[in-house]
């Protein structure tokens, strides 16, 4: 869970490779904005998974707004800004 980094710090790891450069020499990548919208929307919807338990005071079943269908909408996005960063991928040969 988000709220309870200590104990699940190792989900920070799974953006990693992403970020350090030069692990593809022959391929350059475009970060702005796909990929910080992805990892913004990404870390929405585990922030709004936390809210979607029974006896959370956000959880309302009879409500036209639930969280587990934010969390799906926030999914979709991250889903979809990911799929346009890796579109910004270039091969580079010398």
């Amino acid at each position: 869970s988000f709220q309870n980094l200590q104990e699940n710090w190792e989900m920070l790891l799974y953006f990693i490779p992403a970020l350090i450069p030069g692990l593809q020499s022959d391929v350059e990548r475009k970060y702005t904005p796909w990929f910080f919208v992805g990892v913004a929307s990404f870390f929405g919807a585990l922030m709004i998974w936390e809210t979607g338990v029974p006896d959370h005071p956000w959880c309302e079943p009879d409500s036209w707004l639930q969280a587990h269908m934010v969390w799906h909408l926030l999914c979709a996005a991250a889903t979809l800004s990911f799929f346009n960063f890796f579109r910004t991928e270039k091969n580079i040969t010398s």
